[in-house]
């Protein structure tokens, strides 16, 4: 049969059986120091094997041995690859997740060679040939990155976009050579020969465009173990962050979405104030005696986007030993926090693609914090402002009340029958006016709890709206009392909540119900006016510009107190309004 082939198919044939012995003491070597020896063997026994199968390897080239023995080759290298990658996944259970990559190369590697088998049928089996030395490499590259991964840094991105087009172009060159044969046996027409060849080219183009992302995806994935963030990860942390000013909430979001769709399983999250205070607004997975000191926050500062390996001086651990990998937080360059990552499944890794990544969500968690740090001072400066105004209403009530009403109280008798019975009217509607400023100040029944003040205002309201509408109020007495903040918020948010339904819903009913105990308040404001359509979502910002302003300050006010505040309303069906608070 040999007499029949050309030269170069023939020269071809040759190298790939030699090719074939030469691979077999390379690939046991790689297997059994791969990810670490089995166990040791001398340097000697390395040398004797390489240069035995080197002489074999001669002999196949010079023709001395039969021309099927390099079957032989192929499966002995096959057959031992197999067996030390599992005797390194019992033996070793720590590296059984470095073995995938390991597995996929044997794959790569072999599968293309029985091809060359195959094709021998068609006698053409140059192209699959070509092929197949293509695959040869894949296995030594395969253990060379594993080794060498953790120390590529920069060039990671480069090495894994390398691995892709290769595996990419073996893999096309191995089905081309593989079915252009078979179309060329096959099909027989004027021109078939020049047709197979353009159509096999332009399939090869579309293929290579529409497909290549899609398989680079699939060899960082599957075959180098990079677990890739979903679609949209960024765009969906981008909307949660930007519509909350809220840490828990983003605390929430980075703990239940972000992370665990990355794999990781610990982090900390390192936040600098403007007092020059490094305080932890998150960890997952990190244990107390484990977690960062202030001390050691220089030390990890010179250590920033940058993979760290694991390392032990003199077998004794660090508390900061679980730190893989620590990105900045920054604001025009000025550093306002840290965020260090640990454990990350399948192997603790951080590629450079990773790194990048998970700077691009610090810098938006930078903003997020940021925008939360200023919510946070502007929310202080409101509480300040509204309790400096709820001191001065109470200062200016208790004066109306204690001087001015006692001192009307003292004039009036002393001109008790010396005054007409017009006086005595305008008299009467002075103090009556200055007893409803004083308790739209501060009702002064609040002095004695909740539930007093709550009757008092269904009492007031009924009176004012001379029972046009009807307002109804069935709390229970407590005993329970709270800071006089606390009252003074939720008297207010029920007060307006009335006044909304009486001055804009033309209610018929208003019930005021609840509950005042010592571990939770719950009251409930529900009218069966006109309604109106509410949009749940609304921030304070979009309740303003609906011109909604009894509603954005119950808001205020709830979100001042940290109580949840729920309103629910639609056209014709009536206004419920719920306010839960616990103390703590």
């Amino acid at each position: 049969m040999v007499h029949h082939r050309n030269h170069s198919q023939i020269s071809l044939l040759l190298i790939f059986r030699a090719t074939l012995w030469t691979a077999i003491p390379i690939y046991v070597h790689l297997h059994w120091n791969f990810p670490r020896p089995l166990f040791s063997l001398p340097k000697r026994f390395w040398l004797v094997t390489y240069f035995g199968f080197v002489l074999i390897a001669i002999s196949q080239f010079l023709i001395v041995l039969p021309e099927s023995v390099h079957l032989t080759a192929f499966f002995i290298a096959v057959l031992a690859s197999i067996l030390l990658a599992v005797m390194h996944y019992i033996l070793r259970p720590a590296e059984r997740r470095a073995i995938r990559v390991l597995l996929w190369a044997i794959l790569f590697s072999f599968v293309p060679l029985l091809a060359v088998t195959l094709t021998t049928v068609f006698n053409t089996t140059t192209g699959v040939i070509a092929g197949a030395l293509l695959a040869l490499p894949i296995m030594p590259f395969a253990y060379f990155y594993a080794i060498f991964r953790h120390r590529l840094g920069g060039l990671e991105l480069r090495a894994n976009r390398i691995i892709s087009v290769y595996l990419f172009i073996f893999l096309a060159a191995t089905i081309i050579s593989f079915i252009t044969p078979l179309l060329l046996a096959w099909v027989d027409f004027p021109g078939s020969s020049t047709t197979i060849a353009v159509s096999v080219a332009v399939l090869t183009v579309i293929f290579a465009v529409s497909g290549f992302r899609r398989f680079e995806r699939f060899v960082e994935e599957r075959v180098l173990g990079i677990p890739l963030p979903p679609e949209g990860l960024m765009h969906s942390y981008a909307r949660e962050i930007t519509g909350s000013l809220n840490l828990t909430r983003l605390n929430q979001v980075l703990s239940e979405t972000i992370l665990p769709s990355m794999l990781i399983r610990q982090s900390c999250l390192l936040f600098l104030d403007k007092e020059g205070s490094w305080s932890r607004i998150l960890s997952i997975g990190v244990q107390d005696n484990r977690k960062v000191q202030r001390s050691q926050i220089p030390a990890l500062l010179e250590q920033t986007s940058k993979y760290l390996p694991i390392h032990s001086e003199n077998g004794t651990e660090s508390a900061l030993d679980w730190v893989r990998l620590i990105i900045p937080l920054d604001i025009e360059g000025e550093i306002i926090g840290l965020w260090l990552f640990g454990r990350r499944d399948p192997e603790d890794f951080y590629s450079q693609r990773d790194i990048a990544f998970l700077q691009t969500l610090a810098n938006q968690t930078s903003v997020a914090v940021s925008n939360i740090s200023l919510a946070t001072d502007l929310r202080s400066l409101y509480m300040a402002n509204v309790k400096r105004q709820e001191d001065e209403k109470e200062h200016i009530a208790r004066e109306l009340h204690d001087d001015v009403l006692n001192e009307l109280a003292v004039l009036s008798m002393k001109m008790s029958g010396n005054v007409s019975s017009e006086f005595q009217k305008d008299y009467q509607k002075l103090t009556d006016h200055i007893r409803g400023t004083v308790q739209d100040l501060r009702p002064p029944m609040l002095n004695h709890g909740l539930h007093t003040a709550f009757e008092e205002l269904g009492q007031t309201l009924n009176k004012r709206t001379n029972h046009g509408t009807e307002i109804e109020v069935t709390i229970p007495p407590s005993p329970h009392r709270f800071d006089e903040r606390v009252e003074a918020h939720l008297f207010r948010i029920v007060q307006q909540a009335c006044e909304n339904a009486i001055r804009h819903a033309d209610a018929q009913t208003i019930f005021v119900s609840g509950t005042i105990e010592s571990e939770a308040i719950q009251l409930e404001v529900i009218d069966n006016g006109a309604g109106f359509n509410f949009e749940a979502g609304l921030d304070l910002a979009g309740l303003l510009a609906e011109k909604h302003y009894g509603i954005a300050s119950m808001m205020e006010r709830a979100e001042l107190l940290g109580a949840e505040l729920k309103i629910d309303s639609g056209p014709g069906s009536g206004t419920t309004v719920a306010v839960h608070w616990t103390p703590g």
